[in-house]
């Protein structure tokens, strides 16, 4: 599967949290704020296109995870990867947020499943 949309997705977001941003998971140590995406599922579809021939249009499903000291930080963050994502290339979609704190290290995170739509 082409790297296309993962290496488009870094350019985009890299820069809302000073490059870092994560595939998978984030190294230790790291200092917040950052993101971790991850890759959740994938749907290939077959679709037909104006001329009757086929084609394929590729469904991934894909959590980003925002990490920040402040929920304040947290939710800012989160906006500006929603207005990051208006003007992105990929079509795409926000299916879920959802918020949480984790104790352990003391961060706040924001959860968002996207979902985006490629070749």
């Amino acid at each position: 599967m082409p790297l296309s949309w993962q290496v488009a997705l870094q350019s985009l977001l890299a820069p809302v949290v000073q490059g870092r941003l994560f595939p998978n998971h984030a190294p230790d140590p790291v200092a917040p704020p950052y993101i971790i995406y991850t890759r959740v599922s994938v749907r290939k579809l077959a679709v037909m296109d104006p001329s009757g021939g086929g084609g394929q249009l590729i469904s991934t499903q894909c959590q980003l995870d925002v990490y920040a000291i402040t929920y304040a930080q947290a939710l800012a963050i989160t906006n500006d990867i929603r207005l990051a994502l208006q003007d992105w290339g990929y079509p795409n979609t926000i299916e879920m947020e959802q918020d949480f704190y984790e104790a352990e290290p003391g961060l706040h995170r924001v959860l968002l499943e996207i979902k985006i739509w490629h070749a």
